[in-house]
């Protein structure tokens, strides 16, 4: 792969909303190299051309009998072939909307088109289980080839410089070299919906309808990492490679967009449903709720990690689709017993691994915090956490970190909400690629008349504003209740956008650190 180009830093503010197709959008791409706008196609047969920047659309262009399904642009931005549920391929201009030609000649649903690198060859893959190869520069009506080698829909396809790589509902990624004429076949046992190559064309990944992302060798077809917890069960979904190729990203069916790290296989949703912070007594009631993806935010210091783990084993809800956070407690840091917590935690859970250990605050000193955050490496080498963290600490405490060299905490989680909106240590966490998890984000209902009106105008309750203004500024909410009810609300968030108005009303509501309504030890010595 190639080297990453920095830290993988995903986007996690709302920039735009695009919304004048009529029903389901199926694709959309930008353009190549530095030009600035979005193709978009869907179910109402019409592919648009967006300024992202202004979020405008430019022009519209109908020629499609049916769905659009997919969009490739050439390298020069000046072209860009469609496909869809007419069987048809449609080469355009640009500028003029015209459209260039018209291929025929498949049988079925037309899945997939992709430009080789200069544009004079376009390959589409198809529901009647084939890829053709059109050249582009000749009229003739006949594909150069065709390669019928799958057994069912082709549903992706990428063009590469001496290779073509398919994906099949056949469970197959078939790799063509097109210099030594020969066939590689991977078989991953489920529909492939998409194949994305590095770079450097020694890995690709690979989105399949089993809610699995691989990363595979290129040349082996060995399986590097499995990127699972997102939804996927019935629809094409599309990972790609974040920036720098150090993080992979995909949607799912429930709504949400997914980042993992692409090496430590991180996997939180960009909004996770639920943080339930049991209280000892309300831990079974809260479990026998059903919600389809959970996290639970437990801690060392709360004590009641025994009673979550029996909540999860009676929920019936498999471990690997709840999402599990404790930290260590401010009296255990210290290399030894911060393991020793670990291994006691494991034991209270009783799970085999944490998904996320955090540092519960920086309450100690420097040179006993570094120990902790080098037992924590320790026990995640071990395998016994997934991923580390830290909490509430400030830009101090994580460039402690960053000066003895040790790796970047994947998590910060501090008290952050419209009142005490934590901008340093926010700065400082989107510049080195930190998740910032808020606590708190519901102010413990202390809302002021501002906060209730705005809620209002969006017939919305004012707990389901601030999961909202949490999520448009990018951070991962963690609203806490108890009440199943109260829960489902709160993540009745995704049906309303607050204005670029409201937003600034909002952020204007910043009080600092004295807008803080819990300890936030953030500035501890």
């Amino acid at each position: 792969m190639a080297p990453s180009r920095g830290p993988a830093v995903t986007p996690r503010n709302l920039h735009k909303t695009l919304a004048n197709h009529k029903g389901p959008v199926h694709v959309a791409r930008y353009a190549k190299g530095t030009a600035k706008y979005v193709l978009s196609g869907g179910q109402d047969r019409t592919v648009r051309l967006w300024n992202p920047e202004l979020g405008t659309e430019i022009k519209s262009y109908s020629a499609h009998g049916y769905e659009v399904l997919s969009i490739t642009v050439a390298h020069d931005n000046s072209r860009f072939a469609s496909s869809g549920g007419d069987r048809q391929v449609f080469l355009w201009d640009v500028m003029t909307g015209q459209t260039i030609r018209r291929i025929p000649g498949h049988m079925g649903k037309i899945f997939t088109v992709e430009f080789n690198e200069d544009a004079t060859v376009l390959a589409s893959g198809s529901y009647d289980s084939t890829v053709r190869l059109w050249d582009l520069r000749s009229q003739n009506r006949q594909p150069i080839q065709t390669l019928d080698e799958a057994r069912d829909a082709v549903q992706t396809i990428h063009v590469g410089k001496s290779y073509i790589a398919t994906g099949s509902v056949d469970g197959h990624v078939r790799t063509y070299d097109l210099r030594m004429g020969e066939l590689r076949t991977d078989f991953l046992g489920h529909p492939v919906t998409a194949v994305v190559p590095s770079q450097d064309n020694q890995t690709y990944l690979a989105t399949t309808i089993d809610a699995h992302v691989r990363l595979m060798d290129m040349s082996t077809g060995k399986m590097l990492n499995d990127f699972t917890g997102h939804a996927s069960s019935s629809y094409r979904i599309r990972a790609c490679f974040g920036h720098g190729e150090a993080s992979v990203i995909c949607g799912d069916e429930e709504g949400k967009v997914w980042a993992w790290d692409l090496v430590d296989d991180m996997s939180c949703p960009s909004w996770v449903l639920v943080r339930m912070l049991f209280d000892r007594p309300q831990v079974t009631d809260a479990s026998d709720h059903q919600i389809e993806r959970r996290h639970i935010d437990s801690a060392r210091m709360y004590r009641n990690e025994e009673q979550v783990g029996q909540a999860v084993r009676e929920s019936g809800i498999p471990r690997d689709e709840i999402f599990i956070t404790s930290k260590v407690n401010n009296p255990e840091h210290g290399f030894g017993t911060a393991l020793a917590a670990v291994d006691d935690s494991l034991k209270k859970f009783g799970f085999d691994y944490i998904d996320l250990m955090l540092i519960h605050s920086p309450l100690s000193d420097k040179e006993r915090r570094l120990q902790t955050w080098k037992a924590l490496i320790e026990a995640k080498k071990q395998g016994k956490v997934r991923t580390i963290g830290v909490s509430n600490y400030g830009p101090r405490h994580l460039e402690e970190i960053r000066e003895a060299g040790l790796e970047t905490p994947a998590v910060n989680q501090v008290e952050l909400h419209p009142f005490c909106q934590q901008k340093e240590i926010v700065d400082y966490c989107n510049k080195h690629g930190i998740v910032v998890e808020a606590y708190t984000p519901l102010i413990r209902g202390k809302w002021d008349n501002k906060i209730v009106e705005l809620a209002k105008k969006y017939h919305k309750d004012p707990a389901q504003l601030l999961v909202r203004w949490s999520l448009q500024r990018g951070y991962v909410p963690l609203p806490k209740s108890s009440n199943p009810d109260r829960v489902v609300s709160n993540a009745n968030v995704f049906d309303f956008e607050i204005s670029s108005e409201d937003m600034a009303t909002v952020n204007a509501m910043d009080r600092g650190k004295d807008g803080a309504i819990t300890w936030n030890p953030v500035d501890a010595p």
